[in-house]
């Protein structure tokens, strides 16, 4: 079955009553995003995307990097979601993968090798939320702890990537936004957010 999203019970409370918000302040958006931390939004060019694809990504990537936390929700064996805070290395060019630090030991490793479907949901202090869903897989090469490596993880591993640490990498296949400040915003009547979708040519493409 579809993972339950975290982003779709915040998203809908987002898009419902923070938009009249947003606009009835005069907000700008440039001044939020410095005040918040937020990354500027640009797009990681990817051949055959749409105006609207475009705007979507460049979004969701502005949403992200601003964001140092999500919530990770795996599948755990009695097919129940398990949800945890992480703290993600920013998206790929293109959005194509998301690394994840943990340690080998945690739960999430088991559960993704059982079953690689997750859910990656960020929401902003200024209101945006990011939906993710893909497929979840460990990286266990020691050139791939090193590459990988962050230093803001040394806290969680003081002995750097060693093998104490294991990076998981995500695999976007559909990336859900909400975003009034940016001016992603949902018409639909049933709020489901607008998202991009992969292609099996591996291009991103708007949901229609």
């Amino acid at each position: 079955g579809r993972i339950p999203f975290v982003g779709g019970l915040l998203g809908a409370g987002v898009a419902a009553g923070s938009a009249a918000w947003y606009r009835s302040q005069g907000t700008n958006r440039g001044a939020m995003c410095a005040k918040a931390g937020d990354t500027p939004a640009h797009f990681d060019a990817d051949t055959g995307s749409s105006k609207e694809t475009s705007r979507i990504l460049a979004e969701a990537r502005s949403v992200t990097n601003g964001t140092p936390w999500a919530i990770l929700c795996t599948l755990g064996p009695d097919g129940s979601p398990r949800c945890r805070a992480v703290q993600p290395a920013p998206p790929e060019q293109g959005f194509r993968s998301i690394c994840i630090g943990t340690n080998p030991l945690t739960r999430k490793v088991k559960e993704c090798a059982e079953d690689p479907r997750v859910s990656l949901t960020y929401l902003s202090g200024a209101g945006s939320c990011v939906a993710i869903t893909g497929n979840l897989s460990a990286l266990t090469s020691k050139e791939d702890r090193a590459t990988r490596w962050r230093d803001e993880w040394s806290l969680f591993y003081p002995d750097g990537p060693g093998k104490g640490f294991l990076p998981l990498e995500l695999r976007p296949t559909r990336v859900e936004v909400v975003s009034p400040m940016g001016g992603v915003e949902t018409d639909r009547e049933d709020w489901l957010p607008k998202a991009v979708v992969l292609r099996r040519d591996g291009t991103w493409e708007a949901e229609k």
